[in-house]
């Protein structure tokens, strides 16, 4: 005979002392209950299973082991306005601040963590419930198509790159979207159709002069350009493509027709004339006869079975596509009978929960099991929390098993002063003191939640002071950068340091990062150090140099590319200008690009400036020498001429360009490229060289 069987013959104690006892255990929730069950002997007068033990007497697991939880399927949170105005009080920025107050204690026991379930009806989003005023991307409304393009390409935007740079920097107006590729996917033709050809550096120019520079061009009608191309035998896309650059190809006929028909294209098959798409496919009612024949059991065997080449050609891969019209699903074309969970049509709520409940289940995990190892009906859905979505109340409510009352404890003033006389350091003591016998019935072990509208925090319930940080007041950007500064902290490492070792204020935050990210311009800038050699000062003095002596703009790539080397300026570490010195001969070689340098040098900036697409085109050299070991070269010079041309004289023949450089000159002529290995005092450089630039 089972204890459920028992029940009421068994001489159980009464609720009370049984209760009693369960507290005495100090566990936090259920799983610990039955797992105290499972390791331990309970004594023969305690049920394993109070909850249906004591059913006229059972509140609530938290009133059982004298947590004070309520399960949140089970508790009245306030109305939909107060609880807005209650969040709006707290002046969270974004959805994620929402989500890191939500896991935190600080949270009032009736304003629920997940809002736009519990507030469904009223819900208008994360900008109205927070009161950022923040839109969503989805219910935004967006500028037409045409009109969003020209403003696009008004702004001048290199790359795809840069324009997420601009977004991010709010450069974009509101009414053109991020991301232009998703919204206007009906006319999206590519990133240089929309900054606008003559902007983008497109590598494919073909395709850049097809597409987009000749959109007005005659072409020849599908139709005929299809039946064209269908006599010419080609089999594949690859073949297509070197026709296309055979020289044969008429100029009428465009090299990409999909963009150029993509109204009419139906696929490289149907273009190529390829065989497979001339194939008609059988009727749909002798298709599925086929199908079912074949005594498959689901759409992962008729894949697999589709791959095996076993399939009759004139049978589709995907019949759900070519059979739209009669399409009724994979049960209804394998034979199965298998309904899909979105079309089954189920019970109404109650009598579906009047079936849950005869079964007599205790939790959900047993109602897993239990759907698991036993087929439900059609008409009871496995995932009930979904199907009633609207009715739903929880998993007590659905298996019949709780009941909730309220539990009386001590007043807020009253329990926090008895927790404050056992001074507390952090939280994790009070909780430890939780589990113990010490604590009195009437002191809850999760006070947040109970004395929610009192609630101001764990420092003030412990009395230790101690604030939580998302509530902290931090001081102003520039005088919190001034107090960093005066500790003479040399690297991201001390920070960090500094931050563990308790000697922060806590006006100053621990990330600043994060704290201040409209006026964050790196740990540089904050620690107000920047290495004893490479600061912004003595970078900009290096550029004037170099302009100064238009070094910069007559040195041949490879040479320049030689002199940052040495100079240490292409291995830079925690430096805000690494990513610069990477692009800069790029940027020499270009109008804009040297202009770009030059304001640098004469503004007042600290931080260099975004190279954005001005920097694309590929170096010939770049990614040869970037790979050469340099650590002799960049400690072999002083660093206290910005060109060494003082102390070290050898290095003025390069501005003269001497015999060596005339020399690979004239070699680059006879030959297409050459590679060099150069032997110096300072350790070997590799050059890569390649003529093409100097066919002029």
């Amino acid at each position: 005979m089972t204890e459920n069987q028992d029940v009421h013959t068994k001489n159980w104690l009464p609720f009370e002392k049984a209760r009693e006892y369960a507290q005495s255990l100090t566990l936090n929730k259920r799983d610990d209950w039955f797992n105290f069950c499972k390791e331990r002997k309970l004594p023969d007068n305690i049920p394993r299973n109070p909850d249906y033990v004591y059913k006229k007497n059972w509140k609530s697991w938290g009133n059982w082991l004298g947590t004070g939880r309520i399960s949140p399927a089970d508790r009245n949170f306030r109305p939909f306005q107060k609880a807005r105005m209650f969040i709006h009080s707290l002046k969270l920025k974004n959805k994620q601040e929402w989500n890191s107050y939500s896991k935190s204690e600080s949270r009032p026991i009736d304003i629920p963590a997940n809002p736009p379930r519990t507030y469904a009806k009223e819900w208008k989003g994360w900008g109205d419930f927070l009161g950022t005023g923040t839109i969503a991307n989805q219910k935004r409304i967006y500028l037409p198509f045409e009109k969003a393009k020209k403003s696009a390409q008004s702004l001048r935007i290199k790359s795809s790159m840069q324009w997420r740079e601009y977004y991010t920097a709010g450069r974009i107006p509101k009414d053109i979207p991020s991301h232009p590729d998703r919204v206007y996917r009906k006319y999206w033709k590519g990133w240089a159709h929309w900054l606008g050809a003559s902007n983008v550096s497109i590598r494919n120019k073909n395709f850049n002069k097809e597409v987009f520079l000749n959109e007005n061009k005659k072409w020849i009608k599908f139709e005929t350009a299809r039946a064209f191309v269908n006599k010419l035998g080609l089999k594949t896309r690859f073949d297509w493509k070197l026709y296309s650059m055979s020289g044969k190809k008429p100029d009428n006929l465009p090299q990409y027709p999909s963009f150029i028909y993509h109204n009419e294209w139906k696929g490289w098959s149907d273009w190529l004339g390829n065989s497979d798409f001339k194939i008609k496919v059988r009727p749909f009612i002798d298709a599925k006869r086929y199908a079912r024949a074949l005594k498959l059991n689901s759409k992962k065997e008729w894949v697999d079975f589709c791959n095996s080449g076993n399939k009759s050609p004139d049978i589709p891969v995907s019949p759900e596509s070519v059979y739209k019209g009669h399409w009724k699903g994979w049960g209804d074309w394998l034979g199965t009978g298998i309904i899909a969970n979105m079309k089954r049509t189920f019970l109404p709520f109650k009598e579906s929960r009047k079936f849950a409940q005869s079964l007599k289940l205790r939790s959900s995990s047993e109602w897993e099991e239990y759907r698991l190892k036993t087929r439900l009906p059609k008409d009871i859905p496995t995932h009930p929390e979904r199907s009633y979505s609207k009715e739903w109340k929880g998993w007590g409510d659905w298996l019949g098993t709780v009941t909730l009352r309220e539990i009386k404890f001590r007043p807020f003033q009253e329990a926090r002063r008895f927790v404050q006389l056992f001074k507390f350091p952090n939280r994790n003591e009070f909780v430890k003191f939780c589990r113990t016998k010490e604590r009195p019935k009437d002191i809850p072990a999760n006070p947040s939640s109970v004395y929610a509208k009192e609630w101001k925090g764990w420092g003030d319930w412990l009395g230790t002071g101690i604030i939580a940080t998302w509530k902290r007041e931090y001081l102003p950007f520039e005088k919190a950068r001034e107090f960093v500064r005066s500790l003479n902290l040399q690297s991201d490492e001390d920070w960090r340091d500094y931050v563990k070792s308790g000697k922060k204020p806590d006006s100053i935050p621990a990330a600043p990062w994060n704290t201040y990210k409209k006026d964050w311009m790196g740990i540089f800038d904050w620690l107000g150090y920047e290495g004893k050699h490479w600061s912004p000062g003595k970078v900009k003095e290096l550029l004037k140099a170099l302009i100064d002596s238009r070094i910069i703009y007559n040195w041949d790539e490879a040479v320049l590319y030689s002199f940052l080397l040495r100079k240490g300026l292409l291995n830079l570490h925690n430096n805000r200008h690494a990513d610069f010195f990477k692009h800069l001969v790029q940027l020499t070689r270009t109008q804009e690009g040297r202009k770009l340098i030059e304001d640098y040098v004469n503004s007042n900036e600290e931080n260099p400036p975004v190279t954005g697409g001005l920097s694309d085109r590929p170096s010939e050299i770049g990614d040869e020498l970037e790979t050469v070991s340099t650590q002799d070269l960049a400690t072999s010079f002083d660093n206290d001429d910005p060109l060494d041309m003082v102390e070290q004289p050898h290095l003025r023949k390069y501005s003269d360009k001497p015999r060596f450089l005339n020399l690979l000159m004239l070699m680059r002529k006879l030959y297409n490229s050459i590679s060099i290995t150069l032997s110096t005092n300072y350790g070997n450089v590799h050059l890569k060289m390649n003529t093409k630039r100097y066919e002029k």
